[in-house]
């Protein structure tokens, strides 16, 4: 969808065009895959009202994955300061003793994908597989020898498959409900792509889109019908792999 102003999302979103939001990877680094960061929680406003909140499967494993590195640093770094406290202070202090509050030995891919699951939980989020409702793959190739978005012409483009997958599977929900799908992504190709597709529409930052809705008036709480696209919240399927 071409570039749309601030006004006409806005009414896309208050006569019903747009019934879902999506958020990018990118989005969720920028806070450090902090789950409990407030910004993220907001999309919590749409758990029970007319807007679903669509998150590709591509990006759930991609924050795993953030999550999980991030944890296992920091238990490194947990263990390198308490080796080196035993070291200067003669502690005689055992690690493997050391209280299981602490995670020292705790599994971070396990961590990263229990607080997933809760994150998801408390938004009501669903999980759109990458492959979505079509060929997904083929047209992936199709864009890639064609430098079409979200390929660029560089020698980057192999690095780019991850969100042309999110993205055309994403697509692809828009498309089965007839409707338009605003992506969250401050990343060029998502808005180049977005730019070229009839379903969807992109604006670079989560508290701006937020505003949107709230503005509109459509984060009021409604019954909304399931969506059968989508792996719900309770799965695991898109989030241990």
């Amino acid at each position: 969808m071409p570039t749309m102003s601030e006004s006409e999302i806005k009414a896309k979103i208050a006569d019903g065009a747009i019934f879902a939001v999506s958020v990018d990877t990118a989005v969720f680094d920028k806070y450090s895959c902090n789950l409990d960061f407030k910004v993220l929680n907001k999309l919590d406003q749409f758990k029970t009202g007319p807007i679903k909140v669509i998150l590709s499967e591509i990006v759930v494993n991609e924050i795993k994955t953030h999550i999980a590195r991030d944890a296992e640093a920091s238990q490194r770094e947990l263990h390198k300061a308490i080796k080196n406290q035993d070291k200067r202070w003669k502690t005689g202090v055992d690690i493997a003793k050391l209280p299981d509050t602490l995670a020292l030995l705790g599994d971070p891919i396990k961590a990263a994908e229990t607080q997933l699951e809760d994150y998801l939980a408390a938004i009501g989020g669903e999980v759109v597989r990458a492959s979505g409702t079509v060929d997904v793959s083929g047209e992936l190739l199709r864009r890639y020898f064609a430098i079409e978005p979200p390929f660029e012409n560089g020698h980057q483009k192999k690095h780019e498959f991850p969100d042309g997958f999110a993205l055309l599977s994403l697509e692809s929900v828009a498309k089965s409900h007839q409707k338009l799908l605003l992506c969250v992504s401050p990343d060029n190709g998502w808005k180049t792509f977005a730019a070229q597709s009839p379903h969807l529409v992109c604006v670079t930052d989560l508290e701006l889109a937020l505003s949107y809705f709230n503005d509109s008036g459509r984060s009021a709480a409604m019954s909304r019908p399931g969506c059968r696209c989508c792996v719900p919240p309770s799965t695991n399927s898109a989030i241990r792999s």
